[in-house]
């Protein structure tokens, strides 16, 4: 008789199984489809604060280039609020392959989205709220 808990076997096998859940997790996490998002954001973060840093040239031509990468900035913003919105509720099950998402990263993205775009609606409100009322601040 072969007693199994001698056998190298069943400890190799108990290790690859562990060693290929591990590597099957890092897989689904590099492959997420919120990744794409991310490096979008990091990169529309890096342009924005070289526009920034650039528009306050007095030269028409650095001026121009800031402009052009503001215009850029606020495309690829656009382009991460895509990809997060368009993936709402994704499967946060890392067995779920592709469709994988890590719930702290989604959650996080899509909040400070939601609440950028909810201040931009309550500036414009403002805005438009201190435009009508202008005449009324006006000294007789």
């Amino acid at each position: 008789m072969m007693s199994t808990q001698n056998s190298p076997t069943a400890s190799v096998s108990t290790a690859d199984v562990e060693k290929l859940d591990n590597e099957r997790n890092l897989e689904s996490e590099n492959s997420e489809p919120l990744e794409k998002a991310k490096e979008k954001q990091t990169l529309a973060g890096a342009v924005g604060a070289i526009a920034k840093f650039l528009s306050n040239s007095h030269n028409k031509y650095v001026f121009n280039t800031a402009v052009v990468l503001v215009v850029f900035d606020i495309i690829l913003h656009a382009a991460g609020t895509y990809f997060v919105y368009k993936n709402y509720q994704p499967h946060y099950d890392p067995a779920s392959g592709d469709e994988y998402c890590n719930r702290t990263t989604y959650l996080l993205a899509f909040w400070i989205l939601t609440f950028q775009y909810t201040l931009l609606g309550f500036f414009i409100l403002l805005a438009g709220c201190y435009k009508l009322m202008s005449g009324d601040f006006k000294k007789q």
